[in-house]
Parts: C-alpha cells; structure tokens; sequence
C-alpha cells in the first residue's frame, strides 16, 4: 500500500480541535508563527507544562491539513470556513477544553470522510467501499487483530494482522504503518467514540464500530449471554475478559455497557444464581491489572476490588427461557 497514506499520528483530538480554533481566531499564520500562538495558547505544552518537540507540534498541524480542516495559502494557513460542514460544531469557547458530544460527531465525520484514513483502515470493517458515518456505525463489522513475530536474515520481525468479518485482511509491516494506524488513527477512532477495542493479549485483540443507537435490552443481552455460554457444573467460572472479548463486539457498545447493563443487573436480579469472583488462581492480580488501561477494561472494580470471574448457577439456563 502507498506509504504516503500513513500520516495519521498519536494525537489529541482535543489540540487538534484547538489549533482549529486558534487559526479560525488568528489565522492566516506562518510555520513558526503557529507554533509560537499554540504554545501561548497551551496547545503544543504537555501536561506538565514543557513545550511539545517539533516533531509532535508539525505532526498536529499536518494532520489538521490532511484532514481537511485548515486551508494553506502563500499567507500562511487559515481554517476552513465551518458553515456546512463538520467544524461548525468547534465553538470558540470549547478552546481548552476535553471533546463534547458534538465535537465528537464531528470528529467521527472528519475521519470517515477523509480518502485516506478510510482507505488505510476503515474499509476493513464494510463490506461496501462507499459509505457515510452512518453507514459504518449501523453496518460495521468487528476486526480481529493479531500480532505476529517471525525472524528474517536473523532478525525478528513483528507484524499486525488484521481480519474483518467482511473478508478483508490487511498487514502491517513497516514501522511507519503502525504508528500511523495502531497508535495514531485508530487511537483517534476511541477518542470520537467510534470505535471501541477488547483487548486480551497480542494474539488476542478485536476492534469494532459502536453502535450509534438501538443498544440491546438487558433481556436481549441476557439471552445471548445463555446462548452462547453452555453450563458444565453446578456452579460455572466464566472469566469476565473472555466475555467481555464474546459479547462487546456482539452488541457493539462499550465494554463499560456490558459491565453496567449485563453483569451487574444479572447479579442484581438472579442474586442467588449470579455472583461474582476476585481474582483467582491464574488469574491476574490487582498489580497486573491495572498496568494497562486496555487490560483494566476488561475487568470489574466492584467497591474496593476486581473481579476476575462471573459464577453462574446452571438453574438460570432452566429459569430464563430464550
């Protein structure tokens, strides 16, 4: 694939947003004039108030050009005018401030529309190549991802492999490629909230459109949860990871939905048939769980401790009628 397609980096959409704002406000700008005003405007500091390097801060200009939200003329570069289109929803007095409902709508169509983000990964989860933000939130279809390591002249390479349910595969090989989709769009893809991810382990991983409304009944959940997952004893240890892997991409919402609105309410309502476990032999400890954020997800805080396992009486496969 045309590398020249993989400038998409690991960025906040939130300063993208901001330098939006900034050259809708002071715009046109030079180069160096924009990182000057972003730096006084706190767009290119970190959190702990030290200047970005220059190669983030040209990262976050080039990805606002690219898609499509800054105009770049002899004078310097000015944002697009907002009427009829996605930027109108970027209001001056969000500068600074963490992405509202709408500026995530809007960022959800700034990417979808953009020929290369769709063309380096969004295609995987259509089955069509033409498709609205719409289309792909109703008819999006998980990606499981893999991560390979084989060795070549004496060196190991790693790859991603990425399959659709659509038929599509794609692998990234080079460096470049996986910044710009494993740490780049596909971390903006979770910002906007149009997709989620499950992750397990390198071997282990599904992303996923979520759905943008229709979400599933405690009901409809339930019964899938009895379909899918058959009783072997009395009393059935079912690790939360495994069904957060099964079930979020089935339902296409956030994992924090199948937490709230299955597990806890199937303890709430069947009380002397659903229970839950901390953490157990084989299974990770506090410690390990809360290394990584994508790991955490997939586990539930309940008061002051994780629980690791759903303990499921087979009675409730006899009193839920499916």
């Amino acid at each position: 694939m045309n590398q020249k397609l993989y400038w998409m980096r690991r960025l906040e959409l939130s300063k993208i947003r901001d330098l939006y704002i900034l050259l809708h406000r002071k715009g046109p700008l030079k180069y160096t004039e924009i990182f000057v005003e972003g730096e006084n405007s706190s767009i290119f500091l970190k959190e702990d108030g030290s200047p970005l390097a220059k190669t983030p801060r040209y990262h976050y200009l080039n990805n606002a050009f690219r898609f499509g939200m800054l105009m770049k003329g002899s004078d310097g570069y000015r944002a697009k005018p907002r009427p009829g289109t996605p930027m109108v929803a970027f209001r001056n007095e969000r500068f600074g401030k963490a992405l509202n409902k709408n500026e995530r709508a809007a960022f959800r169509q700034v990417i979808v529309n953009n020929e290369d983000c769709r063309r380096a990964f969004l295609r995987m989860f259509m089955n069509d190549d033409d498709f609205t933000v719409n289309d792909f939130l109703r008819d999006g279809v998980p990606v499981y991802a893999v991560t390979t390591i084989f060795e070549c002249d004496d060196k190991k390479i790693r790859t991603k492999l990425y399959k659709g349910y659509a038929g599509r595969e794609m692998i990234l090989h080079s460096e470049k490629e996986k910044q710009a989709i494993e740490w780049g769009l596909k971390m903006m893809l979770f910002q906007c909230c149009l997709c989620d991810e499950v992750y397990i382990d390198p071997k282990k991983q599904v992303i996923y459109p979520l759905r943008s409304e229709g979400l599933p009944s405690f009901q409809e959940m339930l019964g899938k949860f009895l379909t899918l997952n058959t009783p072997v004893k009395d009393w059935n240890f079912i690790p939360v990871n495994e069904l957060i892997f099964q079930l979020a991409p089935e339902f296409r919402s956030t994992k924090d939905f199948v937490k709230t609105n299955l597990f806890i309410e199937m303890r709430k309502k069947y009380t002397d048939y659903v229970k839950f476990s901390e953490a157990s032999k084989g299974m990770p400890k506090e410690k390990q769980i809360i290394i990584d954020t994508r790991f955490m997800d997939n586990y539930m805080k309940v008061g002051t401790s994780w629980k690791t396992h759903l303990i499921v009486n087979k009675k409730l496969w006899d009193i839920v009628k499916i």
